[in-house]
């Protein structure tokens, strides 16, 4: 269904009026008043396509202001090439690349891989207010203050549930602030995300995590940030209430349309 050039789940409609009210009364917090974002991508070689669009469309559409740095993991397996790395670094001095070896996609070992990169980052930046933004190479961000409404809240940790049924986070964007990144996933073994990983039957990094902090009873506040395929296609336009309730685009399983949604 389609309200406003916006789409609606009718199944989920309460939960969306709830998060609405959330965003309404949890809008603003001073405590968070000077706290930023760190954007973090995993990517590699063959992803260097969109993940450049990506990052095209998050500095035009992010308020510069609100971005520390935006910090780029590279699969080792297969890195950009000099030419790659150069273009991607003169899209802004805030971009950082970092490596990241053994990384097996899909699998306990990465979710494991992408917490110690967390862990590090909440470590040596030591702004406990700060949120990292986990990003994947295929999103797309639209003209929005969703992100910055959310960066001034009193949100602990935020994320879009309604493409899995509101059961957990999905995995293209989701964030946490920093403190509260040493303080849920500090002490999280391979074990334990093996042992999370069979419970819930996925290794799914997004599903680990939202089920980490469930069962730590700080649980992620869900509200809705990407339109995805099923949704922007049936969008002509992107209204005013599109904008205020979505932030981005995740071409999951589409990226192959990233660059006809995108103009420079």
């Amino acid at each position: 269904m389609i309200i406003l050039n916006s789409p609606i789940q009718p199944k989920f409609i309460l939960k969306i009026l709830l998060s609405w009210w959330q965003d309404i009364i949890m809008r603003k917090s001073q405590q968070y008043s000077e706290a930023q974002f760190n954007f973090v991508y995993f990517s590699y070689k063959p992803d260097f396509e969109y993940l450049n669009i990506s990052l095209k469309s998050l500095l035009q559409n992010t308020k510069i202001t609100d971005i520390r740095n935006i910090y780029i993991y590279v699969d080792q397996k297969d890195v950009f090439t000099s030419v790659q790395v150069k273009a991607l670094a003169n899209l802004s001095s805030k971009i950082i690349f970092r490596k990241i070896n053994n990384f097996e996609w899909g699998s306990p070992k990465s979710t494991l891989s992408e917490i110690q990169c967390y862990l590090s980052l909440a470590e040596e930046i030591k702004q406990p207010d700060d949120f990292m933004i986990k990003v994947d190479s295929d999103i797309i961000f639209i003209k929005s203050n969703k992100l910055h409404r959310l960066l001034r809240s009193n949100y602990h940790a935020a994320g879009d549930a309604h493409f899995l049924d509101y059961n957990f986070i999905q995995g293209g964007m989701y964030m946490i602030r920093m403190g509260e990144i040493a303080q849920n996933l500090s002490k999280i073994s391979l074990h334990d995300i093996e042992n999370i990983s069979q419970k819930i039957n996925s290794v799914g990094e997004d599903k680990v995590i939202s089920t980490i902090f469930e069962e730590q009873q700080n649980s992620f506040h869900c509200t809705r940030l990407m339109l995805f395929p099923d949704e922007y296609k049936k969008i002509t336009n992107r209204s005013s209430f599109t904008r205020w309730e979505f932030c981005c685009m995740h071409f999951h399983r589409d990226k192959e349309n990233m660059r006809s949604y995108f103009s420079e």
